[in-house]
């Protein structure tokens, strides 16, 4: 039963690393890929943030137990229907987090003015990703906190425009 090596230790170490490197460059490429759509779920997270995290919640167990269930039908049409819901929620998440990182650098060079928006982006990602890796707190907390509030703010950053900017637009015009 404990029998662990060095190689097994240092095997779990390395997932987590290679996740954790893999989940801020996933973030920040979404963040500059996107510029448009994390902005908006950027605006939403500062508006309505509650409702996001709500929203995030309701489409996340919507998106979970359909996306689980037609997966585990054993045909191959139904694995890929499946997947791709998964993979719709995924990317929902995705871009709700590119959005929180946008809104965690805005808030950085707010408190110093010198920081470079490059620099404030790598920065939040940097300390979003790490934070998931809290025992218990980041892994039962904030990543599911990032996971649903995410998944709500990428929904509603790609439904409609946040208030600040509609008005902002209505302004304008």
């Amino acid at each position: 039963m404990g029998n662990f090596l060095i190689g097994d230790v240092l095997a779990v170490v390395g997932f987590f690393v290679g996740v954790t490197l893999a989940s801020w460059a996933t973030i920040l490429f979404t963040a500059l890929t996107f510029a448009r759509h994390s902005e908006r779920a950027k605006g939403h997270l500062k508006t309505k943030p509650w409702k996001a995290g709500l929203q995030g919640v309701a489409l996340s167990l919507i998106l979970a137990a359909v996306g689980f269930q037609i997966f585990n039908i054993p045909t191959l049409l139904t694995k890929i229907i499946g997947f791709s819901i998964l993979f719709v929620w995924a990317t929902l998440a995705t871009i709700g987090a590119a959005g929180m990182i946008r809104l965690a650098a805005e808030r950085m060079r707010e408190e110093d003015p010198r920081v470079r928006p490059w620099t404030s982006m790598v920065r939040s990602a940097a300390y979003l990703t790490i934070a998931c890796l809290l025992p218990f707190i980041g892994t039962f907390g904030i990543s599911f906190a990032v996971l649903l509030v995410g998944t709500g703010a990428g929904f509603m950053a790609l439904v409609k425009e946040p208030a600040t900017a509609t008005a902002e637009n209505q302004s304008v015009a």
